[in-house]
């Protein structure tokens, strides 16, 4: 992406959740693909082949494996706990990815909030204040693969 309207363009693709919105038509070198979130398959975005240095962001803390519920009680609860498995388990399968290219020798820095404030679709202005927090903590407190 080489400029702000490329930029938003992405953004407005990737915040496209697949079965609730409709793809986003994006122009990338004058051909336009349909896009919606990456995040089924990848919550981080790959890089790019022969990368040497990544810059990760995570929206979750990094966990050994998805955590888990004691109790679902509605239908809401249970597609709220669906999303967030599916998109810790991919978070699981994206940082597996950067330890290998950590490995072959691209310097890999993860930034992730060190705490669960809420799920994804979680919303309310106490809660994204708090994510907030958390990110800035995450800036300074950088995890290297």
């Amino acid at each position: 992406m080489k400029t702000d309207k490329e930029l938003r363009q992405a953004v407005l693709a990737s915040s496209a959740i697949a079965g609730l919105m409709e793809p986003y038509r994006v122009n990338i070198n004058g051909i336009i693909k349909t896009m919606s979130d990456g995040g089924h398959r990848h919550v981080l975005p790959l890089p790019p082949e022969g990368a040497t240095h990544i810059d990760a962001v995570c929206c979750f803390p990094i966990r050994e494996k998805p955590r888990t519920y004691d109790q679902i009680n509605s239908i809401y609860e249970s597609a709220r706990w669906l999303i967030d498995m599916q998109m810790e388990a991919n978070q699981l399968a994206d940082i597996e990815h950067l330890k290998h290219l950590a490995h072959d020798g691209a310097k890999v820095t993860v930034y992730a909030p060190a705490q669960q404030v809420g799920g994804l679709l979680d919303a309310d202005k106490e809660t994204i204040s708090n994510w907030m927090k958390l990110g800035k903590l995450a800036l300074s407190n950088p995890i290297m693969l």
